[in-house]
């Protein structure tokens, strides 16, 4: 059997944070304090952890235990034994195995060996997922700017001509020759008054509406180019020594 720290590696994953029991106190079944929990060791062939490193260096198989709330419960059954050993390689590999525990079935009880995940599909195939960014737009309707149309009074100076009538006077002599009786004769001259007309011209201004603005909107389409820098993972594959590797497809 092999086995391996799991602070000291970073092939391993927890399936749950909860599995994580590092720091943890460890007491016996009466409550007095055993040690604290400073690392897990991971079977490497079972891919689980079947043993608690203490921080006095002491082991303890996970089998034996039981899991509070932030507390470990060893049973007094086994405290002297597991409590006695000693952290060496025969005291790792040794004593009463591992707890299986297989992904698609349920956990064994205590701790329970919480499963490793080394993104291994079977015994005999591993898998690596490559991954790449893609660039995706979102559009956001906003104001951008306005029209404004108001109304301002101008003043200009406008001249035509009206066409008008007026009255003159005409006065025509003809030479006559005929008697005249005394009656003709006045001592003060005779006067003849004749009115004259013309036409005069008043302004007035009138309002009228001479123009009308029909203010709509409509929709344009443009096209915005965008960018920006999206990361994406490359297979580098280093064949070592006389290895044959046959690549099929392309993701």
């Amino acid at each position: 059997m092999t086995h391996e720290l799991y602070g000291d590696s970073d092939n391993w994953e927890l399936e749950s944070d909860d599995q994580d029991v590092r720091g943890w106190n460890v007491v016996n079944e009466s409550g007095q304090q055993i040690g604290t929990v400073s690392d897990m060791y991971v079977d490497t062939e079972t891919e689980t952890i079947d043993r608690l490193l203490l921080d006095n260096g002491s082991e303890i198989d996970v089998r034996t235990v039981s899991v509070g709330d932030g507390t470990i419960v060893l049973s007094d059954r086994d405290a002297d034994t597991n409590w006695a050993r000693g952290g060496t390689d025969a005291g790792r590999t040794s004593g009463t195995g591992a707890a299986t525990l297989d992904r698609d079935t349920d956990t064994t009880s205590g701790y329970g060996g919480a499963d490793m995940d080394r993104n291994r599909s079977t015994d005999d195939s591993w898998r690596i997922r490559r991954h790449e960014e893609d660039l995706q737009a979102t559009k956001e309707r906003q104001e951008v700017g306005a029209v404004g149309v108001r109304k301002n009074v101008v003043e200009e100076k406008k001249a035509f001509d009206v066409p008008v009538e007026r009255e003159e006077v005409d006065i025509k002599r003809r030479a006559v020759d005929r008697p005249a009786d005394d009656a003709s004769f006045t001592d003060d001259g005779e006067t003849i008054r004749v009115p004259v007309t013309a036409e005069t011209v008043q302004v007035s201004k009138q309002p009228r509406v001479v123009e009308e603005l029909e203010i709509t909107k409509r929709k344009k389409t443009d096209t915005k180019r965008v960018s920006d820098t999206v990361r994406r993972e490359e297979f580098d594959i280093d064949r070592q020594g006389d290895a044959d590797v046959n690549t099929e497809g392309r993701g």
